[in-house]
């Protein structure tokens, strides 16, 4: 999992550790050989038993839950990793530079180190994303062309077809997300392609689409099987 977990489509989503008292059963070793993580089987419960809630990690692609988990789950850190969250960590501390800054007043030299810690983010970026593919960090080329019948963007699922409306260079409708979560209703892709965009309201000058009803049904089926799928505790 620890080295999975900057992959774009680890969506393991909240981990929970539970503490419970009782008797470990004779027997052979509980994982006798090594497996990858995929390849475990999950118990399903209709309840839980009485447990006492240890440890809780909402798994978001940022440094501090990622070295969080591998603390608590004793976990070494790849060099791939480390590479990763120091990016990140770079990153974040040069956005709250800028942000530090933009609350002094402008002088000539405040708007310089403004310009400067800018652009060291923005170059940091660029790097993290040429040499790697990372969970809420991928360029729009990545996001578009991968292979997967669906990716999440900002929360929202995109799949293939709506994937080929925001290529083509047009804004998309998304009804789904209009009744659920109005301020993704509609998606298009920026003027220098560097990220999707989602806004309550679609911009002025370019062309919206909508998939016909039909698929959006058959899409939001594949919506309900993938949520069934994955309600059940992870312990």
């Amino acid at each position: 999992m620890a080295d999975h977990y900057f992959d774009p489509h680890f969506n393991l989503g909240p981990v929970h550790v539970y503490r419970a008292e009782s008797i470990l059963r004779q027997g052979p070793s509980v994982n006798p050989g090594g497996n990858l993580f995929t390849e475990y089987p999950y118990l399903k419960m209709d309840r839980l038993p009485k447990m006492e809630l240890a440890y809780r990690n909402e798994m978001k692609p940022t440094p501090e839950d990622f070295r969080s988990f591998c603390h608590n789950a004793h976990c070494d850190i790849s060099h791939r990793n480390c590479n990763i969250i120091d990016a990140l960590d770079a990153m974040a501390d040069k956005e709250r530079t800028v942000t530090e800054l933009s609350r002094r007043p402008a002088t000539p030299e405040i708007r310089e180190q403004i310009e400067e810690n800018s652009r060291d983010k923005d170059e940091l970026d660029k790097l993290l994303k040429r040499f790697y593919d990372v969970r809420g960090h991928r360029t729009v080329e990545r996001i578009l062309s991968d292979p997967m019948d669906s990716v999440m963007v900002d929360g929202v699922r995109l799949f293939t077809p709506h994937r080929q409306v925001l290529q083509a260079g047009h804004v998309l409708f998304l009804p789904a997300e209009a009744r659920d979560n109005p301020s993704h209703s509609y998606a298009w892709v920026n003027g220098d392609f560097s990220r999707i965009v989602f806004s309550k309201e679609p911009p002025a000058n370019k062309q919206v689409f909508k998939l016909k009803a039909v698929i959006e049904k058959a899409l939001d089926k594949k919506r309900d099987v993938k949520k069934k799928k994955h309600t059940h505790p992870k312990l």
